[in-house]
């Protein structure tokens, strides 16, 4: 019943009320109509009552509904995670039979494969006793080595005509170098044509029908001319090919040669230069040896003899060489004494001529000790000095050991005996294995 209808009852019940008794009839006829009206709003009051009580329920179904797909949803988790759970179990189990199936190294032990190896440089050596030495340090200074290294100049004043080589070339012995042209090598070169002639002939003849003096004479000046052609800068075969016409030069050019194999490291020069007599025109110098002068104290190179063991450090890197030479005098302003070492280098470590280096000689032979390089020690997770002793091929164990005594990229260790395999090179690729595979490593 809409609010309306509801307004015009109540309005029409109130004017019946106030009406007089001869209206009684429409009166009760009207209360017969209001109590009708009365009475479907009493039924419409109850369907509406009915559908409020009606919705709350309709809600509880809606959430039992809910409550289900819920509970499927968790019933569908719950079986998901217990496929996980079965899932983890199985990997569990195959990890376990995987590890049961790999022997473990035991700690501190690497092993490795040939391939490996090769590529991690492993290299080891067996340790003997050898005498530990007093090592004597000194700076140093590269230099030449004199006696590998050759200066080439002319002999006579000529020209250049072409050069035959350049800075940094690495020549043999007997190498051409450059192309001159002298006068007075023309003269000479002619005069010697004319002593080869005359002396060819005579000795053809022979000295029965020549006579001994002109033999004699025609002989003499024909080793004259050679030895003048020799002494202006040809060489002995050269000389013979100019005799035979092989060297197709003009009158007066002639080749200098290199006296010594080596690098050119020097030609301070240019074609078509006028040149003088002794004007050096190349250096050449072998530098796989050089010589390092050492100025050692006068009370510690008494102890220093030739022939003694000597190591160089250039960057970071010790070389061995050799003592050689001590010289005998002080040098009068820093009261020290030069010793030559020298150093037999490939050209990768090969260093420069005027470069300072750190020298390390070994004077005095003391007690016999192990000595390893330097590169043979590492540290351990506690921070110990440790050794790798080889086992076997491919298994390498961890070892502490002590230092006992530096030696300029040397140390003498105790810890291990006499005769143990060890590692020198690659050590630290080993130690690092260490460290990833916590103490346990394979690598196949």
């Amino acid at each position: 019943m809409n609010m309306p209808f509801q307004f015009f009852t109540l309005t029409l019940v109130a004017m019946l009320a106030g009406a007089p008794v001869g209206a009684q009839t429409n009166h009760e006829e009207n209360g017969e109509h209001d109590h009708a009206a009365e009475e479907g709003q009493r039924q419409a009051s109850a369907q509406m009552s009915e559908e409020t009580h009606e919705e709350p329920g309709h809600e509880g179904s809606g959430h039992e509904e809910e409550g289900e797909h819920e509970g499927e949803g968790h019933e569908q988790r719950a079986s998901e995670e217990g496929h996980d759970a079965d899932g983890h179990e199985e990997e569990h189990k195959e990890e376990g039979h995987a590890e049961e199936g790999h022997n473990e190294a035991p700690p501190g032990v690497v092993e490795l494969s040939s391939e490996s190896q090769r590529m991690a440089n492993i290299e080891a050596r067996k340790l003997e006793l050898q005498p530990v030495p007093e090592i004597v340090t000194a700076p140093g200074e590269v230099q030449l080595n004199d006696y590998r290294s050759a200066r080439v100049s002319t002999r006579i004043p000529a020209q250049v005509v072409s050069r035959m080589a350049e800075l940094g070339d690495v020549v043999e012995k007997g190498a051409p170098l450059v192309l001159l042209t002298s006068v007075e090598m023309a003269e000479a070169q002619g005069a010697l044509q004319i002593a080869a002639r005359e002396w060819y002939r005579v000795r053809e003849l022979g000295k029965s029908v020549v006579g001994e003096a002109r033999y004699i004479e025609a002989r003499v000046a024909f080793q004259q001319a050679q030895s003048r052609l020799q002494a202006y800068g040809m060489t002995e075969t050269q000389v013979t090919q100019f005799l035979r016409g092989e060297d197709e030069l003009q009158l007066g050019q002639f080749r200098l040669l290199a006296s010594v194999a080596g690098t050119i490291i020097e030609d301070d020069f240019v074609v078509g230069q006028y040149v003088e007599t002794g004007t050096p025109l190349f250096m050449i110098t072998d530098e796989s040896s050089v010589w390092v002068e050492a100025t050692v104290q006068a009370s510690a190179a008494r102890a220093i003899e030739p022939g003694e063991p000597a190591r160089v450090r250039i960057g970071d890197e010790w070389h061995q060489g050799t003592v050689v030479q001590k010289h005998h005098r002080l040098d009068e302003s820093t009261r020290t004494m030069g010793v030559r070492i020298e150093l037999e280098l490939d050209e990768e470590h090969s260093p420069h001529p005027g470069e300072f280096v750190e020298v390390a000689i070994e004077a005095d032979q003391g007690e016999p000790g192990l000595l390893v390089p330097e590169r043979a020690l590492n540290r351990n997770s506690a921070g110990e000095w440790v050794v790798f002793i080889q086992e076997a091929p491919g298994k390498y164990r961890q070892v502490d050991i002590r230092r006992l005594k530096e030696l300029s990229g040397k140390v003498q260790i105790a810890g291990v005996e006499p005769g143990t395999t060890v590692v020198t090179d690659g050590s630290f690729y080993l130690n690092s294995e260490i460290a990833k595979g916590g103490f346990s490593v394979h690598n196949h």
